[in-house]
């Protein structure tokens, strides 16, 4: 039986609370949970993982117990924690997410995500559009623009990453690398630097979204 995969962030994720509706990872849940009772297909299952560095700190098995017995879901709900996530991720129908990274890892598996929150992932090509009702039963038949998830990546780890770890080993190699990407861009012609796209603030294109969409569009 194919299942949807909806991976849980940390319950004091500032993403959760700045760049969504919800006001906790409980509320997300119930509304996931009450969405899949209602529109998904009767042979599917919803799979709920637990973020692995939340253990000890929330336990979502009471909530989600009720919902299982509010929406008569028996086996169809699932709560887990230690399974392997690109496991899932390969054998999942699709992903439904706040604004996880975990996202950009089921992209990265061709798989269909729904946001429910705001992600600079987010974008017309990459996830689906169409409300979360509509996605357990319109996501078999939707897969991500595999060329645009390359530039986009590839745009993505351009601009904002670094090559390097903050652990004790490679914090000397961190460093270095940071040093020599403001060295170059400090250095980079004229030319370059008003070749590169103009930032765009969030708030006034409505969302992070909007930024990395007229960055993507610059990377083509």
């Amino acid at each position: 039986r194919k299942f949807y995969l909806v991976p849980l962030q940390m319950s004091l994720d500032s993403q959760v609370r700045q760049h969504s509706d919800f006001r906790s990872v409980g509320r997300f849940i119930r509304h996931v949970v009450r969405s899949f009772a209602e529109r998904a297909p009767a042979d599917a299952s919803l799979v709920i993982k637990h973020h692995p560095l939340d253990r000890g700190f929330h336990d979502y098995s009471r909530l989600i117990g009720r919902l299982r017995a509010q929406f008569r879901l028996g086996v169809r709900l699932l709560y887990v924690h230690d399974q392997h996530l690109p496991t899932l991720l390969e054998s999942m129908r699709g992903a439904v997410v706040i604004n996880s990274t975990a996202g950009l890892s089921a992209l990265s598996h061709n798989a269909p995500v729904k946001v429910c929150g705001v992600a600079i992932y987010d974008i017309r090509g990459l996830t689906f559009q169409g409300s979360l009702d509509d996605f357990w039963l319109e996501a078999d038949s939707f897969r991500p623009d595999p060329d645009l998830f390359r530039r986009f990546r590839a745009h993505l780890i351009e601009r904002t990453q670094i090559n390097g770890s903050f652990y004790a080993r490679g914090i000397d190699a961190t460093a270095a690398a940071a040093l020599a990407s403001v060295a170059l861009a400090v250095h980079a012609p004229d030319t370059q630097r008003s070749a590169a796209p103009e930032r765009v603030s969030p708030a006034s294109m409505q969302s992070e979204s909007a930024t990395l969409r007229v960055y993507a569009s610059h990377a083509r």
